[in-house]
């Protein structure tokens, strides 16, 4: 879609194709297309990718083949490790290239905006807890207790090759119990009464999964969409753009920053 929007950014007074004319040339639906057209206006471009996979993923699959081919060797089935004497590729630049986390400022700017947002509860529990996407995704309302002000993470939601996958993050390092503070608490309090009313205004329509970050309408929220949203509040915020991924070097000093709940 960016080749096509592109090659067209200079249609109608610089707005560039349509998403109409987008969807129809690409073969996406107009959704995407809009999405697209969006970010694309606002800079924000895709970055071509290599074929094959990342040096870091070669360097992770490597390491769990060392290590499974240890235990092999550790219990006698293979006189030694195949993948001791394996070339690895380096990952250069990686943490250089990376831009710096916010200030308190910025976070309070993004913050500011973010509450403004259907999803408030969701970009707190962000900053304040530091869960992934995949956990914001996937968090289930009956694993959030207010009373006692915790959070048991649990259930994650991914994307892989294009597809959506859910797991019930059963085993035992998946399962974990966050505290929440006076702040979080206070977010989540109005999240849930939004979705409480909305499910009485569908009724039995509304479908019965009880997630926790789902759109008016029950539907359950994706997880590109959850980045892609994101994106645009930062843009909103006009603060420096980081990943979502960043905004959890916030939750250990959340503590230290009460400057930051009251300017919000």
């Amino acid at each position: 879609m960016y080749k096509y929007w592109k090659a067209r950014r200079h249609y109608r007074d610089g707005c560039g194709p349509t998403p109409m004319q987008i969807s129809k040339a690409c073969g996406t639906s107009i959704y995407a297309a809009t999405e697209a057209a969006s970010r694309f206006r606002r800079g924000r471009i895709p970055v071509e990718r290599a074929r094959g996979l990342a040096p870091k993923s070669v360097k992770n699959v490597h390491r769990l083949l060392h290590r499974a081919f240890g235990d092999a060797v550790a219990w006698q089935y293979i006189s030694m490790n195949p993948a001791e004497h394996a070339s690895v590729p380096r990952v250069r630049g990686a943490r250089r290239n990376r831009p710096q986390p916010w200030t308190l400022d910025e976070l309070a700017a993004w913050l500011h905006v973010a509450l403004t947002d259907r999803f408030a509860g969701m970009w707190v529990l962000a900053a304040t807890t530091g869960m992934r996407r995949s956990e914001l995704a996937g968090v289930s309302r009956d694993m959030v207790d207010l009373e006692h002000g915790t959070l048991v993470v649990e259930d994650t939601r991914v994307v892989v090759d294009g597809q959506v996958h859910d797991s019930d993050g059963k085993t035992e390092g998946s399962r974990r119990i966050i505290s929440l503070d006076p702040f979080t608490v206070a977010a989540l309090r109005q999240h849930i009464g939004m979705l409480d009313r909305e499910r009485s205004a569908f009724g039995s329509s509304y479908p019965d999964h009880g997630k926790l970050m789902v759109f008016a309408d029950g539907r359950r929220l994706h997880p590109d969409t959850i980045t892609s949203r994101f994106n645009r509040l930062v843009d909103l915020a006009r603060v420096r753009r980081i990943r979502l991924h960043d905004v959890r070097h916030y939750a250990d000093g959340w503590v230290m920053c009460p400057a930051v709940c009251f300017r919000c």
